[in-house]
């Protein structure tokens, strides 16, 4: 049982615990609206960093790096720097939710819980209006 614990608080949740069921076309979707905000950051960081990776000399400078991790109910997108070493690592951060019964996309209003309201859907026609280069959109009133 001390095990399991240790084991929670250092990987997130327990091994064994089942995450959500998907269809094979929410995979297909989900897969594209990765690649397409993958694209979007890429675009946005070879803009507003040419100079600096120049400057560097080191063509990957500022990359970024998404990536998911499955829950029961929800899927984390997260957003990693490329650079750190093995001291330091890279840091990582939430990009945002992606709610498995819906295809929600959802704000992250911490590590491990998004908020509230749906800012887009995966589903959508265009489902990067939901999100920016930095993760999900604020809402607007």
């Amino acid at each position: 049982m001390r095990r399991g614990r240790a084991l929670h608080r250092r990987y997130g949740r327990a091994f064994g615990q089942k995450v959500a069921a998907t269809t094979p076309e929410f995979e297909a979707t989900l897969a594209r609206f990765v690649s397409s905000a993958q694209a979007m950051i890429d675009d946005h960081n070879d803009k507003f960093f040419a100079n600096a990776r120049a400057r560097v000399n080191d063509p990957s400078f500022g990359a970024k790096k998404l990536s998911l991790e499955r829950g029961p109910k929800y899927i984390r997108v997260v957003v990693s720097d490329s650079y750190g070493d093995s001291k330091t690592g890279a840091g990582r951060s939430v990009y945002c939710f992606i709610d498995t019964t819906n295809g929600n996309i959802l704000k992250s209003a911490s590590w491990k819980a998004p908020a509230k309201h749906a800012r887009g859907n995966i589903f959508d026609a265009d489902p990067l209006q939901g999100v920016t280069q930095y993760g999900a959109q604020y809402l607007r009133r």
